[in-house]
């Protein structure tokens, strides 16, 4: 749970935003595909605690915009993730923010990370799915979890970058 403000309310309360980030399914597929398809609109679960022996075994925070939706989504296939009910984090908007000051996406991309100079900036939400790929490639999972995972993976790819742009959307069968 998080409190928003606004830099324009003097840094007073805005309304309270739950994250929706409590996974506790015994099997990863199912923590995944809740992940990827819940109701989000903000991501402050990188402000979280994280037990720092799970953490090693990832890449860490990307040099990508929205990489912490990535780790998390890793993380989470490694393991259980627990939401505290209580308001611990208190999320200020300011016009100083990254996302605010590097509006384009290349520009965003350098701010993440200096050596995107050269590099093809893809759109975000393909950078997404591929990192998402090689997260479940690399959370050692059996072949069964990994085949789910997999179809998730295609099925939020079909609806955010076929579907969505055509403006079209399609009702699918709740996970496993």
């Amino acid at each position: 749970m998080a409190v928003l403000a606004d830099h324009s309310t003097d840094g007073q309360p805005v309304k309270e935003y739950d994250d929706l980030l409590d996974f506790r399914s015994p099997k990863p597929h199912a923590r995944f595909h809740d992940y990827l398809f819940r109701r989000a609109g903000l991501w402050n679960a990188i402000w979280g605690v994280i037990r720092a022996s799970e953490l090693k075994k990832t890449p860490l925070h990307g040099g990508y915009s929205a990489s912490d939706q990535v780790l998390l989504g890793e993380l989470l296939l490694r393991g259980k993730v627990h939401e505290v009910s209580d308001r611990l984090f208190f999320r200020r908007y300011h016009p100083e923010q990254s996302w605010r000051m590097n509006p384009s996406r290349k520009a965003n991309a350098l701010w993440f990370d200096t050596s995107n100079t050269r590099r093809i900036i893809l759109p975000t939400k393909w950078k997404l799915f591929l990192e998402y790929l090689l997260a479940i490639r690399r959370a050692r999972l059996s072949l069964c979890e990994q085949a789910w995972c997999y179809l998730y993976m295609m099925r939020w790819g079909f609806g955010r970058l076929v579907l969505k742009p055509l403006g079209l959307k399609l009702k699918w069968p709740q996970s496993t």
